[in-house]
């Protein structure tokens, strides 16, 4: 179906004019005079006296048109450096938690060669559950050794 079709007739008519006038508003020329009062006009129509014709650019993008440009630039940047530190701090922690990790493990390990040390050099040692103070036997104090000797070869020797 034809545009007249769908429109109708006096439809038709009110968007060609419409059409013709925008074009039209579009191609018009802008005059510029000043007044014997000194005073600037402009217009778009020709004037009687002297006038000279503007040359109209098109308006530069609206200020809302560059503000959402210009928040979603500033919002992608946030969100990259949102993301770098993110996983700077992230990384951080890991270390951290490796640093705490590995000190842990070699603060035990240290408590072990104490003990066993201590164990080697002899003397009176109690069972820690005892209340009334039973000391140790050679053949307890040997096992406790080989105990400490395995977890120190176990968990201490290749750290």
């Amino acid at each position: 179906m034809t545009l007249r079709g769908r429109l109708g007739g006096k439809a038709t008519v009110v968007v060609m004019t419409v059409w013709l006038l925008a074009t039209g508003l579009a191609h018009a020329e802008i005059y510029k005079w000043v007044d014997e009062n000194g005073v600037v006009h402009y217009g778009d129509r020709r004037p009687d006296q002297a006038a000279e014709t503007v040359d109209i650019k098109a308006a530069p993008p609206s200020d809302s048109v560059q503000a959402t440009d210009r928040n979603r630039q500033v919002n992608e940047a946030l969100r990259i450096v949102t993301d770098s530190r993110e996983r700077r701090e992230a990384s951080e922690r890991e270390q951290h938690e490796a640093i705490g990790d590995r000190q842990r493990h070699q603060a035990q390990c240290q408590n072990l060669l104490e003990h066993r040390n201590k164990l080697e050099q002899g003397g009176f040692f109690y069972r820690k559950s005892d209340q009334n103070r039973n000391a140790l036997s050679d053949d307890e104090i040997v096992a406790e050794i080989a105990k400490l000797n395995n977890e120190l070869l176990e968990n201490c020797a290749a750290h």
